[in-house]
């Protein structure tokens, strides 16, 4: 964009919300029918309107005559949708994850533009569209500096937000230390489970309920750090409490700082507005730097290089690599959010769908018992990849509860986006237009998923689900249909027949280097927690549930889950439990 296309931009951008803040206020003092009447009145509204129509006029024109329609827009009842920015913002609070943005889905299709402050503002739970932005036209679609400005003070220039060549070397850095053989090295898993466990026995009675998602948050984000940066954080050894123990102000930060930002993410380009007396990341911003930059400087000196617990970790390569101490920990504090978080977003549905699912969680134990034949014995990779069920399980949390359960891209140039499943595709998306990917509205779908798409099944992700999972083979090509054809019914699976339904991940390209350090980390940790545990039980009277209604506010079947849902999913970057997952836990008795 040019200088002068930026300035008039901004200049409309500021037109609109003049009209906007000045319409408000009069609105609530005078009639309109009054107001008219007063002629300076009368020409400042009608100058305004022309205005706002030619600009709206002009911009239509351009959509119209480019390939495609444009998305469904949600109508507002105030100029530039003002009410529809207020609903998104107070929504976050008081709503369970996207529950406002599943509401316009069912009113508008799956692939519509909220148009706030008359900004195009497009989101999608098409899997096609999906595909299209995060594989097949990759190159038309980037981070864009407007969502590193958002993320300046937390992420930086890091991998998640930088584009082309400099997000390239970011991934080609990080890329050999997610290799198969190091995160199948359960050494670090196992020494940091030990340590849940021996916690968890400590503070856990019939009845003492703890909050788990606080416990895992610390438990991931050691392992994270001594896996990545070879520092022992011991975060599990502290209080309870992560504003009470030794690092407690830089998790509460770190956890601020994705609260912020995704903020930012939800109201678009104009977040600035909504901190009109200083960036709210800066304070946050400057604790995490206090923890973080110590590190990286004592990483740096020639002590460091040589330290035996640093040597061969993606610290050290890093420093050796780039030797920039900007870079160095843009770099450490985008893993470590995607290290910590991740696998913590992930062991706490997992854990929370286990409470819910007792008979569930009993045929998870039952495999275990069947592989592991050493009462206790810790598993193996090979072990865990025979478990196909707790895979299955893990995969249903995944699919109802990701752990990015929305993703944002800007289109680079004009577009289009095919959008089979509404009617009126495909859509034009001009240049700098951002698309937020809903993928946990794709991944609740049923018009992809079927009429059970809200309901909680790993026997979906199952070869077969008429076979019992201990009787199915590693390499097993599933049943025969009627028609004899092999690998029928396996074709017929949501996740096989249209993978980008199922992008817990992300995609493409940018797809997550760590998932299977996060998919490893889970399911090692869930196994030792079942040989340790014989029950969890949600203590549901400690959970806090969505302010909004959701029964009385949307009647019908539209939110079945969320109506019936026995915690507060929320998001900040990545999913999480508003007030903790409340367990109890009661522990094998000798035998």
């Amino acid at each position: 964009m040019t200088p002068i296309e930026r300035l008039r931009r901004t200049l409309l951008r500021l037109l609109g919300l003049c009209f906007v803040a000045i319409t408000l206020v009069v609105a609530f003092r005078y009639p309109i029918y009054k107001l008219l009447q007063i002629p300076s009145s009368a020409t400042y509204l009608t100058t305004l309107f022309g205005l706002l129509v030619l600009h709206l006029g002009l911009s239509s024109v351009k959509t119209a005559s480019s390939t495609g329609n444009s998305p469904p827009k949600v109508k507002g009842w105030l100029p530039g949708n003002v009410d529809i920015l207020w609903k998104l913002v107070q929504g976050e609070r008081s709503e369970y994850c996207a529950a406002t943005l599943r509401d316009w889905e069912q009113r508008y299709g799956p692939t519509y533009d909220m148009n706030i402050l008359w900004g195009h503002q497009i989101v999608t739970s098409d899997p096609v569209n999906v595909k299209e932005i995060l594989a097949t036209n990759f190159s038309q679609f980037e981070k864009s500096r407007r969502l590193r400005d958002m993320l300046v003070n937390f992420l930086g220039d890091g991998i998640f937000t930088s584009d082309g060549d400099e997000w390239k070397n970011h991934r080609a850095i990080a890329r050999p230390f997610f290799s198969r053989e190091r995160v199948t090295d359960y050494e670090i898993f196992e020494k940091n489970t030990q340590r849940l466990i021996r916690r968890l026995l400590s503070e856990s009675g019939a009845a003492t309920s703890l909050n788990i998602q606080e416990l895992y948050s610390q438990f991931t984000i050691d392992s994270i750090a001594e896996f990545l940066l070879g520092i022992e954080l011991n975060t599990l050894d502290g209080k309870w409490s992560t504003t009470t123990n030794e690092t407690g102000p830089f998790v509460k930060a770190f956890e601020e700082l994705q609260s912020i930002s995704m903020t930012r993410i939800r109201i678009g380009t104009n977040w600035p507005i909504f901190e009109l007396f200083g960036d709210r990341s800066e304070k946050p911003a400057k604790v995490l730097n206090e923890y973080i930059e110590p590190i990286v400087e004592m990483s740096m000196r020639p002590e460091g290089r040589e330290s035996e617990n640093t040597r061969g970790t993606y610290l050290q390569y890093l420093v050796e690599t780039v030797n920039n101490p900007k870079i160095v920990r843009d770099a450490v504090v985008s893993l470590l959010l995607a290290g910590r978080d991740t696998t913590a977003s992930l062991l706490s549905f997992v854990t929370y769908c286990l409470a819910i699912h007792p008979e569930k969680a009993t045929i998870i134990r039952e495999e275990i018992n069947s592989i592991l034949s050493v009462s206790g014995r810790p598993p193996t990779a090979e072990d865990i990849k025979q478990m196909r069920y707790l895979r299955a399980f893990i995969n249903e949390t995944l699919r109802l509860f990701p752990p990015l359960p929305m993703n944002i891209r800007r289109a680079n140039q004009d577009t289009t986006l095919t959008s089979p499943l509404s009617n009126h595709g495909p859509f034009f998306i001009k240049k700098n237009v951002s698309v937020t990917i809903a993928s946990i509205m794709t991944q609740r779908s049923k018009a992809i998923w079927g009429e059970d798409a809200e309901e909680f099944k790993p026997e979906r992700w199952l070869v077969s689900p008429n076979i019992a999972p201990s009787q199915q083979q590693a390499d097993s090509p599933g049943i025969e249909s009627e028609d004899s054809t092999p690998n029928a019914y396996l074709k017929n699976l949501t996740h096989v027949s249209n993978p980008y339904a199922f992008t817990p991940f992300n995609a493409g390209p940018r797809i997550c280097l760590g998932q299977s350090f996060a998919l490893s980390e889970c399911a090692y940790t869930i196994i030792r927690l079942l040989q340790t545990f014989e029950s969890f039980e949600l203590d549901e009277a400690k959970q806090p549930l969505p302010i909004v209604d959701l029964v009385a506010a949307a009647p019908g079947s539209r939110f079945e889950r969320e109506a019936s849902e026995k915690c507060w999913p929320r998001a900040s970057l990545t999913l999480y439990i508003e007030g903790g997952l409340w367990i109890k836990l009661r522990p094998n008795q000798p035998v």
